[in-house]
């Protein structure tokens, strides 16, 4: 009896520090378990908090995204607005300052082609005078003393608007002298102030009237010098001194002298003599 109460009492008492040790043990696996447990909530807390926290800046930079995207939308509008505004106001003021500069080279232009025609016609002024002061014309130059042999040429010419009077048979009338004096100062005038003819003429007369619209017999002269072959062929031919009087008759004669018109269509004109003229 005793010796069961003691082998119970040794068993116990070799019992209790096992258990001990296993109570110890599990008390320890349970803390590393707890520890264990801890660290993977804390962990997951951790990864939760940080997926919770990429969620937010995600959603916070998706929503900075949009807000971002709703700004620049309005700035790109906003400046597609000013830029618009901006062109076109741009563009009225190139268009101004391209007309403004077009406009500014034109008159540029327009002075400079006025100062170039202004200096042309001073040119031209000055060209003229000089050439009038300076040049001298060999025809011009003439001895009208050389001027010897005689040319003679004759014909007559009808006074339409004249009426005949038995006074202009006589040549020593005064109505004849008269009329004779008229028509020599006429044609005088006539062949003196013809350029080709002029310094070659000498003088004019009449010598006798005839009834019928009064016919008036003339007599021309002029002095040659003594090569004088050319003249006759060209500048002192009949043709010529015909031609220079009927020219005149019909440029100027109706309207200088209704009175005393001569018709030019009632020339006549033929080499005349020497006989004709009284020295």
């Amino acid at each position: 009896m005793n010796g069961d109460i003691e082998l119970v009492r040794f068993r116990t008492e070799t019992d209790e520090p096992s258990d001990n040790n296993n109570s110890q043990s599990e008390q320890a696996v349970r803390q590393q378990i707890t520890a264990g447990c801890e660290d993977q909530s804390f962990h997951n807390k951790d990864e939760a908090t940080e997926e919770s926290h990429l969620l937010s800046a995600d959603q916070s930079n998706s929503n900075s995204t949009q807000c971002h995207s709703d700004t620049t939308c309005r700035m790109e509008q906003l400046i597609s607005d000013t830029v618009s505004s901006d062109d076109e106001t741009g563009r009225k003021g190139l268009c101004m300052y391209l007309n403004r500069k077009v406009v500014w080279r034109l008159r540029l232009w327009m002075l400079i082609a006025l100062g170039l025609l202004l200096l042309a016609i001073l040119v031209l002024a000055l060209a003229l005078i000089l050439y009038s002061v300076l040049y001298v014309d060999e025809d011009d130059i003439f001895d009208g003393k050389s001027f010897v042999v005689p040319l003679f040429y004759s014909g007559s010419l009808r006074l339409v608007n004249q009426n005949f009077t038995e006074d202009l048979l006589s040549p020593t009338s005064s109505q004849s002298q008269a009329l004779s004096g008229l028509l020599e100062q006429k044609l005088s005038n006539v062949y003196s102030s013809s350029p080709a003819l002029g310094r070659y003429f000498s003088s004019a007369g009449f010598y006798a009237f005839r009834n019928g619209s009064v016919t008036a017999y003339y007599w021309l002269k002029f002095l040659m010098p003594q090569e004088h072959k050319q003249l006759l062929h060209y500048t002192l031919s009949r043709e010529m001194v015909y031609n220079v009087l009927r020219q005149y008759l019909y440029d100027v004669e109706a309207d200088v002298d209704p009175l005393h018109y001569l018709d030019p269509a009632a020339i006549y004109m033929e080499v005349g003599n020497r006989t004709l003229i009284n020295d």
